[in-house]
């Protein structure tokens, strides 16, 4: 079953059996979706990507599908390096592909799929910094990736928090530390006013027509679910409750550094759902911004589960509802 053959810290499900898993999930997608779907207020270099990409049908939904699946390892190794979980595992691998698989929707080339990339790579450079004499370059790392996050989906401005978040946590407190994560997130913004005040003269423009939508209060509602969604999120849910519960179980057995990276994961979940709320496409598919923590949650749960049968029905159940709202 699934779960048995993730569990294990092994590459044979990671080269064979996760793709394999990715792809028959993405078939619906590939159906569905054979050319880029637009979206309302879009960014600059996600609008970069669709150009390159329109008229050739199926390639957004191979780069997509691609982008996934690497991510999927990318979180997967950063979860093994810094031994969050234990023994180590290729579950997180799993989960996240299962999450960003969830929904037809989320098959196709959508700017968080970008967007998750460097919030992964923001997420590598903050595990390091535990323990570490200065970090300042770490920090600017961090905060120019997510800066990089929101030019394809603006909404991921928000796990700049995460940053933040991860130093209160993690160390103690020195102010520069966390000006120069902000100076990150500036520097990236400074160069993208800069190329469109030189290409378009109109930097008002600019300001108007990407970032105002997306920052007016009025937009900060919860996603509009169909019907048939309903089964899934409530699985979701239920089962990221369940994991979180198992997760502050394993965190008071372990070492301190152990202890802040998952705590630093808390502070993730919660940026990633802040973020769904400024999302004013109001669809599942905000459901992206929460699949890293997400992942680990879930993927501890699996791991740790007393119950291997019970673990494989609730693996089963969710796979379930997944195909279920294929076909519906």
């Amino acid at each position: 079953m699934l779960v048995s053959f993730f569990k294990p810290n092994q590459p044979a499900p990671l080269i064979a059996g996760l793709p394999i898993v990715a792809l028959l999930l993405w078939i619906p997608g590939f159906l569905k979706y054979p050319l880029p779907v637009s979206f309302d207020n879009t960014m600059p270099l996600y609008d970069a990507m669709v150009y390159l990409t329109s008229g050739v049908p199926y390639f957004s939904n191979i780069v997509s599908l691609l982008l996934v699946f690497l991510q999927a390892l990318l979180l997967n190794s950063i979860v093994n390096k810094n031994e969050m979980l234990s023994p180590k595992t290729n579950l997180p691998a799993l989960m996240y592909i299962l999450v960003m698989s969830s929904i037809t929707e989320l098959q196709i080339m959508h700017p968080v799929i970008f967007a998750n990339l460097f919030v992964l790579f923001a997420i590598k450079r903050t595990s390091t910094v535990y323990l570490q004499k200065t970090v300042f370059s770490q920090m600017f790392d961090a905060g120019a990736l997510i800066a990089i996050a929101s030019f394809f989906y603006f909404p991921a401005i928000v796990f700049f928090l995460f940053i933040w978040g991860s130093l209160i946590i993690t160390r103690t407190f020195i102010w520069r530390e966390y000006i120069i994560a902000l100076v990150g997130v500036a520097v990236p913004y400074v160069f993208l006013s800069t190329y469109y005040y030189l290409w378009t003269g109109d930097l008002l423009g600019l300001v108007q027509e990407k970032f105002t939508s997306e920052l007016n209060p009025a937009n900060i509602v919860l996603p509009q679910l169909i019907s048939t969604h309903y089964a899934l999120v409530i699985c979701l849910l239920v089962l990221l409750g369940l994991s979180i519960l198992t997760m502050f179980k394993v965190m008071a057995n372990s070492v301190l550094r152990i202890q802040y990276l998952l705590k630093t994961l808390v502070v993730l979940l919660f940026t990633g759902l802040v973020a769904i709320l400024f999302d004013n496409s109001r669809n599942l598919q905000t459901i992206a911004l929460a699949a890293i923590p997400f992942a680990v949650f879930t993927g501890n749960y699996f791991l740790h589960a007393k119950r291997r049968w019970l673990a494989e029905c609730i693996l089963l159940c969710l796979l379930g509802f997944i195909i279920f709202n294929f076909f519906v």
